[in-house]
């Protein structure tokens, strides 16, 4: 699958800086269907990134920015800003856990 947390939805969305702001059409950055599109051609596969694949890997990025708030508190990060962007493993966990809601009836339902 492509590496779909650097993209899905996540640099879209307020909670993340990113390319927000910037006008991504005349910086030549595809949207997200676009950027699947031509992985898919380019890979020559036929399998889709289903639900599942955005909410892992949006879990995935959580942890990895759950590390880099690790760094910083321990004052070992490699950057300045380390802090300010581990503090982003909440959202990404928060956005993952109600992508994870809608995608499953399973899922937030509590029977009375």
């Amino acid at each position: 699958m492509p590496p779909i947390a650097a993209f899905p939805g996540t640099r879209f969305q307020s909670w993340y800086g990113g390319i927000r702001g910037l006008d991504w059409r005349a910086l030549g950055i595809p949207s997200p269907g676009e950027y699947l599109d031509r992985y898919y051609e380019v890979a020559n596969i036929e399998a889709r990134v289903e639900p599942f694949h955005i909410i892992f890997s949006l879990f995935r990025f959580a942890v990895i920015l759950e590390g880099i708030a690790a760094r910083a508190k321990a004052g070992n990060a490699a950057a300045e800003n380390a802090g300010a962007v581990g503090r982003l493993s909440v959202a990404y966990a928060r956005h993952a856990t109600e992508l994870l809601a809608k995608a499953s009836p399973v899922v937030g339902h509590h029977p009375a």
